[in-house]
């Protein structure tokens, strides 16, 4: 799994995007009473893969350099350009939707917002100890 998280992160990202599309789908077609809108869902899963997708084009730049600036110059560009994202499509939910806006559904979507910035992370830390180790192993 490690050799996974680490050549193939956006596979991860990929899988896990597939993942929570089927479990909707699964929900909605098991328990039609929820009461859950299942186009937001989609909507907010799809936005949060891109947003994750982006902001780990600059988490993983920040692993490739040694200065300390540019390695917190990039942490916090993807920190802020991944909740920007998030900002503009919730803003956009409720100014399109003021009267009809599904709360369940943005509960959902922050649910998954956690777990993709824990799966973002996870894979980052794996990437780090596998770029020490070859680091570690190339000085001897």
């Amino acid at each position: 799994m490690n050799k996974i998280l680490v050549n193939r992160p956006f596979l991860v990202f990929a899988l896990l995007f597939l993942f929570f599309t089927g479990v909707f789908f699964l929900f909605k077609a098991l328990f039609p009473d929820l009461s859950f809108n299942l186009s937001v869902v989609l909507t907010g899963n799809l936005i949060l893969l891109m947003a994750t997708l982006l902001s780990f084009v600059f988490y993983k730049r920040s692993l490739v350099n040694s200065r300390g600036a540019y390695i917190v110059r990039m942490m916090y560009t993807a920190m802020l350009v991944k909740m920007f994202i998030c900002l503009v499509a919730i803003t956009a939910y409720i100014i399109a939707k003021r009267s009809t806006i599904d709360k369940t559904a943005i509960v959902i979507c922050f649910g998954l917002y956690l777990i993709y910035t824990f799966v973002e992370l996870s894979v980052l830390m794996q990437m780090s100890r596998a770029q020490k180790n070859v680091k570690a192993g190339s000085t001897h």
